[in-house]
């Protein structure tokens, strides 16, 4: 009588992993130099959303002194919001340049935050030497 074939002896038993042939959850991490975004092009962004966001409070504030007959509040109203916005918008500008000038990274964000920087610098100039005069008219 013939012995039947014996399967091969137990192993010992094998942690949960990654089954022959298939690579290593580690193969599909990205690499350590890979791109992680722009954070001062996203500072620039925040910093441009606060600036339109400080704009429409001013307005609002405006409209609220017009409301209640306090016409003398709007000087100090506008000279507080355009130091404001102007010290928002250098920043947004100096953010967004150092997001631009970063090689290698995205640099959507930082081209917003710059764009609205300026633009509110701009505002922000010519307003403020406008504003004394319009308010001389009134």
């Amino acid at each position: 009588m013939t012995t039947p074939p014996q399967s091969p002896a137990p192993s010992a038993p094998q942690a949960y992993g990654t089954p022959a042939g298939y690579p290593s959850p580690a193969a599909y991490a990205p690499a350590a130099s890979a791109v992680r975004g722009n954070p001062f092009g996203l500072a620039s962004a925040v910093v441009g959303a606060v600036l339109l966001l400080s704009l429409f409070l001013q307005m609002i504030v405006q409209v609220g002194a017009i409301g209640r007959g306090d016409v003398s509040m709007l000087g100090i109203i506008g000279v507080a919001s355009n130091l404001i916005e102007g010290l928002l918008a250098v920043t947004a500008i100096v953010l967004g340049i150092i997001g631009l000038t970063r090689r290698g990274r995205p640099q959507a964000l930082a081209g917003i935050g710059t764009g609205i920087g300026v633009a509110m610098l701009i505002s922000t100039i010519v307003w403020g030497l406008l504003y004394p005069a319009v308010l001389s008219l009134s």
